[in-house]
C-alpha cells in the first residue's frame, strides 16, 4: 500500500467518520427492538425517580445481583436526555451516532497499536465500522452491545499502553474502562479470554525469540511458532467439539434448519451455516482474514502484538455458537488481520492487479452489505406477528397510555407489545425481573437474606451469580390471568403463589389487547387461547357459572391495540 501523509490520514479518517454517521442516518420512524425499549424504560425511570430503583447492592449496577441489570447505558441515556434537554428517542439516536464515530477511531488506534502501519489501520477502521451486525446494533437501537464493543477496544489499547509504559495514569484509565465495560454489558466476562490470548501470544513470542533458540534460523523459528499455533489450534478444536456437543440443541436450532445449508451429515451443514452467518454479520473480510493468516504468519515478525489477534480468534472458537455476541467482539481483529493480508499481498504478490480488484470489490460490498442487512431487519416480523420496526401508531398508543394511566398498572396479551409500549409510554407493565422493581413488587428488604448461589448452565452462570429464592415470578401470574380471565385472581390462594393476593395490590389495571391476537396470549415463541380479552370485549366478568357486568370500564381503540381500563372486581380481590 502507498504511504500517506498526516493531512491525508486525517481526511481519510474524516471520511470514515462521515460514512459511519451516514449508514446510521435514520430511515425508520423510531428506535427498534425489544432491548431498546427496556433500556428506554429503565432510563426514563432514572430521570423520573432520580436514581436506579433496582440498585439494592453495589453489584446491582453491573447486573450481578437479583432483579438488576447492567446500568451503564440507562444512566448514560438519562444523562444525555437531561443534559441536552431532548427526548429519550433522540438520546438513543445521538448515542448511536457517537458510538459509530468512536468505534471508527478506536479501531484505527487499535490497529496502530498492533500493526503500526497507518494504511492497514485506515482500511481496518473502514471495514470494522461497516460490519453489518455492528451497524444493526447501533442503528437507532438502545442495545448495550455496541457501546460495550467500543469500550472493549479501548480496554485493549489502554492495557497495552499500560504494560509498555508502566505509567500509573494508564492503569487508572484501564481501571475506569474495565469498570465501564462491566457496567454496560455482561459480555465483559469475555475479557478472561482476552487475557488467555495475551498470555499465549506473549509466551509464544518469548519462546521463539528467547536466548535458548538464538542459534536457530529464521525459518526454523517460524516453523516452531507454526507448530505451537497449530498445536494450540488443535487443542481449541478439541475443546470446541466437546463444547459444541454441549450447545447441541442451540446449534441445531440456530444453524441446522434455519439457514442456507440443510443436509447430512448435520454437523457439516451446521459448520457451513455457522461460517455463512459469521460472514454475513462481520462482512466478507472474514474469509479473506482466515485465508490470509498463514501468509501474514510467513512474512511478519512473530511479536506478541502480531500474534495477539490470531490467538484471540482461536480462543473464541468454543463460543462460536453465540454468534449474536461473538461476531462483534471479533470484528475489529478480523478487520485488522484481513487488512494486514492486503498490505502484504499488494507489496509482494505477483498478482497485484487481482488483489487491487479484490480490494475494490470488498470496499463496494462493505458499503452495500449493511444496507441489505438493515433492510432485512427492518422488514422481519417476530413470531408474534409484530413487525420489528415500530410505526407512528405505536407511539400514539404510547402517548395515550402516558396521559391516561393515572398510576394504573398495565398487562398485555402480547409480551413483545408490552415491552415496546412500556418503553415509549413509561407505564409499567406487570412483569418479572428488573421491571418488578419499578412496580415495587421487589424491594431491597425482600431480597436481603433470600439469596443463594445461582446454579445455572454455562454460559449463563458467567453473569447470573445470585438467585433470589423468594422471587414470586410475576410474569407467569400475569400470563395465567390473561389465559384464565377473572376466575384466576378469584381462585384458590395457592394458585401460582397466591395470584389473588397479588392482584389485591394491583386492582386498577390497563389491559392492552393486541388486535392481531384478540383471543390469545402471544409471546415470542407461541400463542395460547386467552379468556380475559373476551371478557373485556363483552364488558362482563364470568366466574363460577355466574356472569356480572364490569363495575368500571372504558375503552381506547386504535389500529394496533385496544385498551381496557378496569378494575379487578372488589368482591373477588
Amino acid at each position: 500500500m502507498a504511504r500517506f501523509g498526516k493531512k491525508c490520514v486525517l481526511l481519510v479518517l474524516l471520511a470514515i467518520v462521515l460514512i459511519s454517521v451516514a449508514v446510521r442516518y435514520p430511515l425508520v420512524e423510531h428506535e427498534r427492538h425489544n432491548d431498546t425499549y427496556l433500556m428506554r424504560l429503565l432510563a426514563t425511570s432514572i430521570s423520573s425517580d432520580g436514581y436506579a430503583v433496582w440498585t439494592f447492592h453495589p453489584l446491582s449496577y453491573f447486573g450481578y445481583y437479583p432483579v438488576s441489570y447492567p446500568s451503564g447505558v440507562p444512566f448514560l441515556l438519562s444523562g444525555i436526555s437531561e443534559a441536552a434537554g431532548i427526548g429519550m428517542s433522540l438520546s438513543i439516536l445521538l448515542l448511536n451516532a457517537f458510538t459509530g464515530i468512536l468505534f471508527a477511531l478506536a479501531v484505527f488506534c487499535l490497529s496502530r497499536e498492533l500493526v503500526q502501519r497507518v494504511d492497514i489501520a485506515m482500511l481496518a477502521a473502514f471495514l470494522a465500522v461497516l460490519g453489518p451486525r455492528f451497524v444493526d446494533t447501533s442503528y437507532w437501537n438502545g442495545s448495550a452491545r455496541a457501546p460495550f464493543i467500543v469500550l472493549a477496544v479501548l480496554v485493549v489499547i489502554v492495557a497495552r499502553r499500560a504494560g509498555v509504559s508502566g505509567q500509573p495514569a494508564y492503569f487508572l484509565i484501564l481501571g475506569l474502562a474495565l469498570f465501564g465495560s462491566f457496567a454496560v454489558h455482561h459480555m465483559a466476562v469475555l475479557f478472561v479470554l482476552f487475557g488467555v490470548a495475551y498470555v499465549l501470544s506473549t509466551l509464544t513470542s518469548r519462546m521463539v525469540y528467547g536466548r535458548r533458540l538464538s542459534r536457530m534460523s529464521r525459518s526454523g523459528r517460524r516453523r516452531l511458532a507454526g507448530m505451537v499455533v497449530v498445536g494450540i489450534a488443535l487443542s481449541v478444536l478439541l475443546v470446541s467439539a466437546l463444547q459444541f456437543s454441549y450447545f447441541k440443541q442451540d446449534l441445531e436450532y440456530g444453524f441446522a434448519s434455519t439457514s442456507i445449508f440443510s443436509f447430512e451429515p448435520v454437523y457439516l451443514s451446521i459448520m457451513l451455516n455457522l461460517a455463512g452467518s459469521y460472514t454475513n454479520q462481520i462482512g466478507f473480510i472474514l474469509p479473506i482474514a482466515v485465508i490470509g493468516i498463514p501468509f501474514c504468519f510467513a512474512r511478519m515478525r512473530l511479536s506478541a502484538t502480531f500474534l495477539f489477534p490470531i490467538f484471540l480468534v482461536l480462543v473464541f472458537i468454543p463460543l462460536l455458537p453465540s454468534a449474536l455476541y461473538i461476531t462483534m467482539v471479533l470484528l475489529p481483529y478480523v478487520a485488522i488481520l484481513g487488512s494486514h493480508w492486503f498490505a502484504i499481498a499488494l507489496k509482494r504478490s505477483k498478482f497485484r492487479r487481482m488483489v487491487v480488484a479484490l480490494l475494490g470489490v470488498l470496499i463496494c460490498i462493505s458499503l452495500v452489505l449493511p444496507g441489505i442487512s438493515l433492510a432485512r431487519w427492518n422488514s422481519v416480523q417476530e413470531k408474534t406477528g409484530d413487525a420489528v420496526v415500530p410505526d407512528d401508531q405505536l407511539f400514539a398508543d404510547g402517548a395515550y397510555l402516558a396521559q391516561y394511566s393515572a398510576g394504573s398498572f398495565a398487562i398485555s396479551n402480547n409480551k413483545v407489545l408490552a415491552t415496546r409500549l412500556g418503553g415509549v409510554s413509561g407505564v409499567i407493565f406487570l412483569d418479572s425481573g428488573v421491571v418488578s422493581t419499578l412496580t415495587g413488587d421487589v424491594t431491597a428488604d425482600s431480597v436481603r437474606g433470600n439469596l443463594s448461589w445461582m446454579e445455572a448452565r454455562f454460559p449463563y452462570n458467567l453473569y447470573l451469580w445470585f438467585e433470589y429464592e423468594a422471587d414470586r415470578r410475576i410474569e407467569p401470574v400475569v400470563i395465567v390471568y390473561v389465559l384464565q380471565g377473572s376466575s384466576f385472581p378469584a381462585g384458590p390462594g395457592d394458585t401460582l403463589q397466591s395470584g389473588d393476593e397479588y392482584f389485591e395490590g394491583h386492582s386498577r389495571l390497563l389491559v392492552v389487547v393486541d388486535n392481531k391476537w384478540p383471543a390469545s396470549f402471544a409471546w415470542v415463541w407461541a400463542s395460547l387461547p386467552a379468556k380475559l380479552p373476551g371478557e373485556l370485549r363483552d364488558a362482563e366478568w364470568t366466574y363460577g357459572g355466574r356472569t356480572m357486568p364490569l363495575d368500571s370500564y372504558s375503552v381506547y381503540a386504535s389500529e394496533s391495540v385496544t385498551l381496557y381500563a378496569t378494575e379487578v372486581p372488589n368482591q373477588y380481590a
